[in-house]
């Protein structure tokens, strides 16, 4: 039980070593298991995806780990944008009112106390 634990944290930190050094079996049961995985969620697709390839008889379902893990991303980057909003959303808070045509720089600037305009166009 503790060697398979140090055996997949060591494999986990060297990805490109599992396919050399393992079985074809044991690399398909490591990519079946989900046992790799990165910091977002659906990332073990990828692992998975990547160990699959390295053998030409699972090319197959590594190309179905690929498409699941580009939707995992997609959903991901999705979620994120509904998260932080760009800069209408920036000026809306800061003015109280949409800005269309000024971005969040024009509100940084203002609520930092910059002139609106540089000198030079203001007509000195």
């Amino acid at each position: 039980m503790a060697g398979d634990k140090r055996q997949l944290e060591l494999l986990s930190k060297n990805t490109d070593l599992i396919a050399p050094l393992q079985s074809p079996q044991r690399v398909q049961e490591l990519a079946f298991r989900r046992l790799l995985s990165g910091a977002w969620e659906g990332s073990e697709n990828v692992y998975s995806a990547a160990l699959l390839s390295t053998v030409d008889d699972f090319k197959g379902e590594a190309r179905g780990y690929l498409r699941s893990a580009n939707n995992w991303l997609n959903a991901y980057f999705e979620e994120r944008k509904k998260r932080q909003p760009g800069s209408r959303y920036f000026c809306e808070s800061f003015y109280g009112h949409p800005c269309p045509t000024s971005g969040k720089n024009y509100a940084t600037a203002h609520a930092c106390g910059c002139p609106s305009r540089p000198a030079s166009f203001v007509g000195y």
